[in-house]
């Protein structure tokens, strides 16, 4: 039957080797649905193991949060801790087929990973059926308890137990579309046949399952998935012959079983994708020793290829993550979008937008984040020793056990890196380093997070116990290099990568780094020529590109700094620093018009970016511009000196908490040189400078209410204490401007100012505020002969009057130029003195900031 939607996954997948043979005339679903579509490249989330990145698509959420961190789990405690298969009995979060089925949509899901034991987020009388990832594995699902757990609901059980294929089943004319030669082959030396068979069987059994359901009704949303590239690629990737043409025919099989879906689901669109694990590597490389930490640092990258209904053909899909497509599946089917999703539905792909994305009246449960998992891993990604959830195996040892906790603990802890929360990630990976003390990775990776907290003599001890295990290992030294570069040892950095490439490191990364360092010393031509070495082993390594478009302009040489530029636009069109460097190029050739508009795409794109707002001040002062578009951008840059000044006190601050067990934090500062704007190098000659405002004092404290909110009676108590008190008059902001320009600057002025004035504070200065928040109904009195010559009822005006102070907190709370302090009415019923301190506090917490602001480079 017709299905609304149809989602096909084909995980391993990649786009070299499908954009080839699509090329070549074999793919012809493929090609069909890429000449009809929008198609784009999906970056995964880390870890990148199959079921925890597959479960990120599914959920939308990152590993640490829905819970399956590989493709094993440690359950239970003490003694009767046991191996299980990770399945949605241990996931914290729903699916999307979940959430589109408690909406009422049909939907049918067969053979995505991470899903056994289906009925446990899903109940009998809702809409879905779900075949899961056991279904088909060979060897596991002959068993009855396992595929009760495998199937949903139970009555599919008896109809689909035909569906599934035992290699056993697979016949010579298959074996032979794979191997040729497959005769040739000694079977009893060489498994490779039988693993093909097994993995042929697999696929065609979700396929065989998944057309028999397709019969069973309408289907709003139907997802199959076959795994037969994943399994295939990472021993026959670089194969010679006889297996040299298994992977083309393995691309050539999903072709014919897309194409049979299409014909028999005939949906109104379709979703093609695909989200790799890792690059496929060659069968000779040496295999990892049993107990070695799996380091997946990799972030791998799949795509996605959507046609149909609504979706706009020839569109480029960019910036895309695995964590976007389960809102964008909810949006289209209709459902409702939980909004605490770090992903962001495509709209962009659709022709309508499909109108309003609908909100999430109630959204699902979501976990307390900052629970810990139980610890789990994977003790090998071949599931041939794998246990039943809930059948303990004897045999398991408990060296095993706990090699299978610590991985968990360690795709836990890249999960929180990758999700930028290295403070979370820091307690795991000190257990995994106290744990294993012989292991390089988790030295490595303690060293880079306690670097990133500023914790620079933390970060240096990890890297030292790296250096006792592996002195000459090129990570090691690359790391070294890096905390000597924090540090601002330049010098001491290049010496440690030169002793690398010395002991025959030979890498993009290398040379990257190498010429990342000769940046910070200034050596142009240097630096400019170890980008070309990286850009000859790798063309389109962006950073090389970046890095090298910054070393041309310091060396003038414009017309190759504008070509290098433009190569990394190429590479991303939105990429917000080489628009600024080719801004910059284009000016120095003499295109101002159009370097200027390349610098206005540069803040753009990046607003945070004090340089490139101060580059388009200059260039519209030279141009002869309006002032007002000059004044937009000043306010960009004095509202992002602000945020810096208040980052500046809280990364100080984090690198003291850091530094507790390891002494006093570095606190060497590290010049911007690639990552930034504020390093140009560029001679603007005659070109006026920037008219720097004199910084207001960040001593003055304005204290505002609403009429009646007790404002008269905070200043007089302050005043009476000893702090010096001023009234700001006028009701309009031209009164108000007047005002704070005469203002007498000094230590602990305290002034009032009208509430409705707060938002025409300017915000070319900082400001902090004092709200005294009465109780509405207090302020309704004060506002009782007004209200009532309007003809208003005491309790619409109590209304008004908390809708206001709200609105009040609010904008105190959002405005980047305003650090509030609300005084609330257990804070008046203090003492003067317990005010006093209280209002201290908070301008010296100001003033901390302030100096170090002051002091940083």
């Amino acid at each position: 039957m017709p299905v609304s939607q149809l989602i096909a996954a084909v995980p391993g997948a990649a786009w070299q080797p499908l954009h080839a043979l699509t090329d070549q005339g074999l793919l012809p679903t493929f090609s069909r649905l890429i000449d009809h579509g929008a198609l784009g490249t999906l970056t995964a989330a880390i870890p990148n193991a199959a079921i925890p990145l597959w479960t990120s698509v599914a959920t939308g959420q990152p590993t640490h949060i829905h819970g399956l961190l590989d493709g094993v789990m440690v359950h239970g405690d003490g003694d009767t801790r046991r191996i299980v298969h990770a399945s949605a009995a241990q996931r914290r979060v729903p699916a999307f087929w979940e959430l589109t089925a408690r909406a009422g949509r049909s939907t049918l899901v067969v053979g995505w990973p991470g899903t056994h034991q289906a009925t446990a987020h899903l109940t009998q009388q809702e809409p879905c059926a779900l075949v899961s990832d056991l279904f088909a594995w060979p060897g596991l699902a002959r068993r009855d308890a396992l595929l009760e757990g495998a199937i949903h609901p139970r009555e599919q059980i008896e109809p689909l137990r035909d569906a599934r294929l035992d290699p056993e089943e697979i016949d010579a004319e298959t074996i032979a579309f794979f191997v040729p030669d497959w005769q040739q082959v000694d079977q009893d030396q060489d498994p490779s046949l039988a693993g093909i068979a097994g993995a042929v069987a697999e696929s065609l059994s979700h396929q065989a399952a998944f057309t028999a359901l397709l019969t069973e009704r309408h289907w709003d949303l139907a997802v199959v998935c076959w795994p037969l590239v994943a399994r295939l690629a990472p021993a026959f990737t670089g194969a010679t012959a006889p297996f040299n043409q298994v992977l083309e025919r393995a691309y050539r099989l999903l072709d014919q079983l897309l194409g049979q879906c299409l014909e028999q689901a005939c949906p109104e669109r379709t979703w093609l994708l695909s989200a790799n694990t890792d690059k496929p590597t060659p069968t000779q490389r040496p295999h990892k020793p049993a107990d070695e930490l799996r380091v997946v640092r990799y972030k791998g990258e799949g795509f996605v290829i959507a046609a149909g209904t609504g979706i706009l053909e020839d569109t480029l899909i960019t910036k895309a993550s695995v964590l976007d497509l389960m809102p964008t599946w909810l949006a289209a089917a209709g459902c409702p979008v939980p909004a605490h999703l770090p992903g962001r539905a495509m709209m962009g792909l659709f022709r309508d937008g499909l109108g309003q994305i609908p909100g999430d009246p109630v959204s699902p449960a979501m976990p307390d984040t900052d629970a810990q998992p139980e610890p789990v891993r994977s003790a090998d990604q071949r599931f041939l020793a794998l246990v039943d959830a809930g059948t303990p195996d004897t045999s398991l040892d408990i060296q095993r056990i706990e090699r299978v906790a610590n991985q968990c603990r360690w795709n836990q802890a890249l999960s929180l890196l990758d999700d930028d929360r290295p403070r979370q990630a820091l307690p795991l990976l000190e257990d995994l380093h106290a744990s294993l003390p012989e292991q390089p990775s988790p030295a490595a990776q303690l060293a880079e997070t306690r670097l990133t907290l500023r914790d620079i003599r933390g970060a240096r001890e990890a890297a030292e116990a790296m250096l006792d295990l592996a002195p000459d290992a090129t990570p090691t030294l690359l790391l070294m290099a890096r905390i000597e570069r924090e540090t601002g040892n330049h010098d001491a950095a290049l010496a440690l990568l030169q002793r690398a490439e010395a002991n025959g490191a030979d890498s993009v990364v290398l040379h990257r780094q190498i010429a990342y360092t000769q940046l910070y010393l200034r050596r142009w031509r240097d630096a400019a020529d170890r980008y070309d070495q990286a850009l000859a082993q790798s063309p389109e390594d962006l950073g090389s590109h970046l890095g090298k478009t910054r070393a041309l302009l310091a060396l003038r040489r414009f017309a190759e700094a504008l070509d290098s530029a433009r190569r990394a636009l190429g590479l991303d069109p939105d990429l917000a620093l080489a628009r600024f460097y080719l801004g910059i190029a284009l000016v120095r050739l003499g295109r101002p018009e159009d370097g200027l508009a390349e610098l206005k795409t540069a803040a753009t794109l990046a607003p945070w970016s004090h340089g490139a707002h101060a580059w388009v001040v200059r260039l519209l002062k030279h141009l002869k511009r309006p002032t007002e578009e000059i004044s937009l951008h000043l306010q960009a840059m004095h509202d992002i000196r602000f945020r810096r000044e208040r980052r500046a006190a809280e990364v100080r601050q984090s690198a003291a908490t850091s530094a507790a067990g390891h002494g006093a934090a570095s606190g060497a500062s590290t010049e911007v040189v690639l990552d930034g704007f504020d390093d140009a190098p560029f001679d603007w000659g005659a070109i006026d400078a920037i008219p720097e405002e004199p910084p207001r004092p960040l001593d003055l404290v304005l204290v505002s209410s609403l009429p009646g909110g007790g404002d008269q009676t905070v200043t007089d108590r302050l005043a009476t204490a000893g702090l010096r008190v001023a009234q700001v008059p006028g009701e309009t902001i031209e009164q108000l401007g007047d005002a704070l320009a005469g203002f007498p600057a000094g230590e602990d002025e305290i002034a009032r100012i009208a509430p409705h004035l707060l938002a025409k504070l300017p915000r070319l200065h900082h400001y902090q505020v004092l709200f005294v928040l009465q109780p509405a109904e207090r302020v309704a009195e004060a506002l009782a002969a007004t209200a009532a010559h309007h003809g208003l009822p005491p309790d619409e005006v109590s209304r008004l009057a908390r809708r206001f102070q709200r609105a009040v907190v609010r904008l105190l709370s959002v405005a980047p130029h305003i650090d509030p302090l609300i005084l609330t009415p257990e804070d008046l019923a203090r003492t003067d003195a317990a005010l006093v301190v209280k209002v201290r506090e908070h301008i010296g917490e100001h003033r901390v900031a302030t100096r170090l602001l002051n002091a940083s480079p």
